[in-house]
């Protein structure tokens, strides 16, 4: 009986810390994989100083970043709803050269059913797993890394 829930503790055990080593890994994905994805509509949205100053400010993909991101892009309403009308109108004007992601974008994103507390950062990590599943260009310096980054792409954005 002993080893048998010490058999049970330990694989819980190697299983948590799995976990936490892929979060970990993941978190760290997700603050270098737009650097790496460098197709021009993804590249132009991120160099927004609107965007840059929210990531100085707060740290990447809270919901704290996401709601000032809204705010200087003009999609967060008074009533602290999500505008999807205004951010409809930002997204197909950002990625009017990419029809292929704004259909993406648009089918996945903004017709799903928006479910999470922060409205904002569920419809910013959609539109970040379209565009890195999408990336069809990749900058393989420094940490990008391009078999480390695509490797992870799918695990870390299917585990948010």
């Amino acid at each position: 009986m002993f080893r048998a829930v010490g058999f049970f503790v330990c694989v819980f055990v190697v299983l948590a810390v799995g976990d936490e080593e892929l979060t970990e890994r993941c978190n760290k994905f997700k603050l270098n994989v737009m650097k790496c994805c460098t197709s021009p509509s993804r590249s132009k949205i991120t160099a927004k100083p609107e965007i840059k100053d929210c990531l100085t400010e707060h740290p990447s993909l809270s919901c704290d970043a996401e709601i000032c991101i809204a705010k200087n892009l003009g999609y967060y309403r008074s009533d602290g709803e999500l505008d999807m009308e205004a951010l409809t109108n930002h997204v197909e004007k950002d990625m009017e050269d990419n029809q292929e992601l704004l259909g993406l974008i648009k089918n996945n994103c903004f017709k799903a059913e928006l479910t999470d507390v922060c409205i904002y950062k569920q419809v910013h990590l959609c539109m970040l797993k379209q565009s890195i599943e999408n990336c069809q260009e990749w900058s393989s310096e420094g940490r990008c890394e391009e078999n480390k980054i695509k490797e992870l792409t799918k695990v870390c954005l299917d585990n948010n």
